[in-house]
């Protein structure tokens, strides 16, 4: 049957290098935790695709998910060792090239999607192209043009495009903020937000996942000049602070009570250069209020005013990613104010953390799921320190899988992560209650057992 998709999960491939710049230990721990998120990549998109992963996606749960949607032609294929860039392995590792290339053969004009555009996938898809195979790749910009990506995906660059292009008539905004050199006019710049009595967050420009971003209320902060400085520099000694390049912005007080206080859009441009409009949602956070850990969807965040107005304001920024060559999945990060204002912090030009349940659910549920359906996914973090299986996994959730004809059940969305201590799970109920039952039952009686 004709392969139609090859989604290449190179989530790893795009942040290993920041991951360097960690401490020994805590980067050691997010090459591995990147590595196996790749496997989420089975949920993209439909039947009859190849996916290509560092690591192997684990079999049962390969075979559940395709005999739930009823996939017959689902493919995982992974190279035998794991490295940091999957898009080189494919080009170097002649038993995993020549595999990749005798597909492409097979399936003419299929499509090669990433997880993002690096510059190793660059490096792939230049190298098949010199061997005349015909592929097409809908979510990649020409690779003269690759630049707009890597610029705009930065702190930096997504405040710059959104100066370019806002419109003051739209209720939302970014935070008041400031590109600086280096740590030392960081350091400036948050004196200066102290001393207007305001929070501030300072950003590492190529951060993802929290890391590389710090949170300093100004109320704990030393009065002195000099005392300030010391108490900074005492909280940023991490080699990812030694950089040329930081945002320094006020930090919003949020409402939680208002769409969890982070909401969420993602849009997409198609290679025509339209912008169009696939989710909103709720961003689940860790407790340390900036750590991504999943996404709430359902009619109540879809009708929000907030969800409308970034839609709106995301028109605008795709249309002017199109204009200088972008295509594929961007989204904004977003925050509610306790005065109600909404305001946009970030935006990642990527398929993101919650791409993948976006598009399973439209499959397993029908693409107006949201009018019908609570959803909530999540990377639940588990207690350290305990040995975990896939096997015991399954066990203990079973009775609340969701099954088909259902309206309330759990799907375990990547099996792999419980190596990492962490449950992907995601949580489907018919109404808001249903699903809150749901979440306390597993929380109280499964988690416990894992």
């Amino acid at each position: 049957m004709k392969i139609k998709q090859i989604y290449i999960g190179n989530i790893l491939e795009s942040y290993y290098k920041s991951h360097e710049k960690l401490p020994k230990e805590e980067g050691k721990f997010w090459i591995k935790y990147d590595a196996l998120d790749n496997n989420r990549s089975l949920l993209y998109g439909k039947d009859n695709k190849v996916i290509i992963t560092p690591t192997k996606i684990n079999e049962t749960h390969l075979i559940s998910i395709c005999k739930m949607v009823g996939w017959k032609n689902a493919l995982n294929i992974y190279p035998k060792k794991i490295s940091k860039a999957i898009s080189l392995d494919l080009k170097n590792n002649k038993a995993f090239r020549n595999k990749l290339i005798e597909i492409i053969k097979e399936n003419p004009n299929v499509e090669i999607i990433p997880y993002r555009q690096t510059s190793e996938f660059y490096e792939l898809v230049s190298y098949l192209k010199k061997l005349n195979l015909k592929f097409l790749t809908p979510e990649t910009m020409l690779e003269e043009t690759k630049f707009i990506e890597s610029y705009f995906h930065s702190k930096r660059g997504f405040r710059h495009l959104w100066e370019m292009v806002k419109n003051p008539s739209l209720p939302i905004s970014i935070p008041q903020g400031y590109i600086v050199e280096n740590l030392e006019e960081a350091i400036d710049a948050g004196w200066w937000f102290s001393k207007q009595k305001k929070d501030f967050v300072i950003k590492y420009n190529r951060g993802v996942q929290g890391i590389g971003v710090a949170f300093f209320l100004y109320r704990e902060l030393p009065k002195s000049k000099d005392g300030f400085t010391k108490f900074i520099k005492n909280h940023l000694t991490e080699n990812i602070w030694n950089t040329t390049c930081l945002v320094v912005e006020e930090k919003i007080e949020i409402d939680k009570s208002k769409l969890g206080g982070s909401p969420n859009v993602e849009l997409c441009i198609d290679t025509k250069g339209n912008v169009h409009c696939e989710y909103g949602c709720e961003q689940v956070l860790a407790p340390d209020g900036k750590t991504f850990e999943g996404i709430r969807m359902n009619k109540k965040v879809d009708g929000s005013k907030h969800i409308k107005a970034a839609f709106l304001a995301g028109r605008l920024f795709g249309k002017k990613l199109a204009e200088l060559g972008y295509k594929g999945i961007f989204e904004f990060d977003l925050v509610i104010s306790k005065d109600n204002k909404l305001f946009a912090v970030e935006s990642n030009l990527r398929r993101n953390g919650g791409t993948h349940i976006h598009e399973f659910c439209k499959t397993l549920l029908g693409k107006g799921y949201t009018k019908k359906y609570w959803i909530h996914s999540q990377d639940i973090n588990l207690w350290k320190g305990k040995k975990r299986n896939v096997k015991n996994l399954y066990k203990v959730l079973e009775k609340y899988f969701y099954k088909n004809g259902n309206d309330t059940g759990v799907i375990i969305t990547n099996p792999d992560m419980i190596t990492c201590d962490v449950l992907s799970i995601l949580f489907i109920a018919k109404t808001e209650k249903e699903l809150e039952k749901l979440i306390k039952t597993v929380r109280e009686k499964v988690l416990p057992n894992l």
